[in-house]
């Protein structure tokens, strides 16, 4: 693809890079107990990279040079997406390092002060990019993956309660008191309710625009896995209904924020 600013990213290329700091991140999170028993593993570790000696070593592969490439791609830009899709990867990848204050780069401290201060829709300023009723400034579409945010702020919040009272909370501010924050949720319920989802525009359409309205049968711009967490902070009724989803049952537990059950059923 030849256009202006966009090139290969990691696995594929600048855009859908964005999430491989999550998706790996938590993976490698979900195998670590297991790779100090797991000699299998080991083995087939060896035989493809005769380096690796020993259990800790194969640890350390794995983060210097899949975990820590993916972060220094986030912080050369080479991963850059719409805001919020490369910031919930950087917050998901911040989980799986829990390296504050080590030698190796990035380190926690790198990506928290990239992802606050540097990356595209610095997390200390992007509320920016919201106007006072919750709405961006791109299509219905691409305004609506500012709702990634969600994800990262449960993320960070979660990070930020690992690490206790070692960082500067005025340095690295919460989203979710902001009010252009908490305003996107009733803009874009209420944009569903009124059924003004159009004009449909950049990736909100698959076909040509035309004036006709034809809204689908049943669609919800604020998923379940979005709504658990606003719900969690902001305690409305509208988000505990939309928790439930389309299909009215039971969010599914979350890596990153997992619902009280009996408060949410009442708040509907």
């Amino acid at each position: 693809n030849q256009l202006p600013g966009y090139h290969a990213g990691c696995f594929t290329d600048t855009i859908w890079s964005s999430g491989e700091g999550r998706s790996f991140g938590w993976a490698y999170d979900a195998v670590w107990p297991f790779l100090d028993n797991d000699d299998q593993l080991l083995k087939l570790a060896q035989q493809e990279i005769p380096e690796i000696q020993t259990h800790e070593d194969l640890r350390l592969y794995i983060e210097e040079n899949l975990l820590r490439r993916i972060g220094q791609q986030y912080c050369d830009t080479a991963i850059q997406g719409n805001a919020g899709y490369h910031h919930k990867g950087i917050a998901g990848l911040l989980l799986a390092l829990d390296d504050m204050d080590s030698q190796r780069f990035p380190n926690c401290r790198d990506l928290l002060e990239f992802l606050y201060y540097r990356v595209y829709g610095a997390m200390r300023y992007l509320p920016n990019l919201l106007g006072r009723d919750g709405c961006s400034f791109e299509s219905t579409g691409y305004n609506a993956s500012r709702l990634n945010m969600v994800e990262c702020l449960a993320t960070l919040q979660r990070f930020f309660t690992e690490q206790g009272d070692e960082l500067p909370r005025d340095r690295y501010p919460s989203l979710w008191d902001d009010p252009r924050f908490a305003a996107q949720f009733d803009y874009y319920t209420d944009y569903m309710i009124l059924d003004r989802w159009l004009p449909c525009v950049g990736d909100a359409t698959g076909g040509p625009i035309i004036p006709k309205h034809e809204p689908p049968e049943r669609f919800s711009v604020v998923s379940p896995q979005v709504a658990v967490p606003a719900w969690d902070k902001y305690r409305t009724p509208k988000l505990a209904l939309l928790a439930y989803g389309l299909e009215n049952k039971p969010p599914s537990p979350s890596l990153w924020a997992e619902a009280p059950l009996p408060e949410l059923a009442a708040a509907r």
